[in-house]
């Protein structure tokens, strides 16, 4: 067997043809395992043991930002999360990893950031609709400097904050 005769054309056109219908999915041995740069890429179901280096390439295939990319998922048959985090200890400082997602951590995290006033809803909407609409980060500097700058008048006042 060979990727041409299972996929219907060649391996060259695999990047390109995975961005279109029916081809919506990518099974791979090591080929695509690492240096795939699809920022598109969603979901990945792991069934063969990872650790080290390859396990850190692997499963930074999904770590790519995109406008239209709004999670990933991960579904690991063969490791567990130890595993995983061992892999990943040598490369970050701290390697945080869940068991399960606890979905109150993000309204946790929002109800704090929104309890610290040091950006509007409107500040919200208008960054988000410009980086929907594929802004460039020059674009959206202003509107977050400007609540940088609340945030670090906000500390002067606070014992022990900012000074000057």
């Amino acid at each position: 067997m060979s990727e041409a005769s299972l996929n219907g054309f060649s391996s060259g056109d695999i990047a390109e043809k995975i961005q279109s219908d029916p081809y919506r999915f990518l099974i791979c041995a090591d080929k695509f395992q690492t240096g795939y740069d699809e920022p598109l890429l969603h979901t990945m179901y792991v069934d063969k043991p990872l650790s080290g280096i390859k396990a850190v390439q692997t499963l930074s295939r999904l770590n790519r930002a995109h406008p239209q990319k709004h999670d990933c998922f991960v579904l690991d048959f063969q490791n567990n999360s130890e595993a995983i985090t061992f892999a990943f200890q040598d490369y970050y400082r701290t390697t945080l990893l869940a068991e399960e997602t606890d979905p109150n951590k993000l309204h946790d995290l929002k109800a704090a950031l929104d309890a610290a006033q040091v950006y509007s809803p409107e500040q919200v909407q208008q960054v988000v609709a410009m980086f929907l609409d594929g802004a460039e980060r020059d674009q959206l500097d202003p509107i977050l400097d400007a609540c940088v700058a609340v945030y670090v008048d906000a500390r002067r006042g606070w014992p022990g904050g900012v000074q000057g």
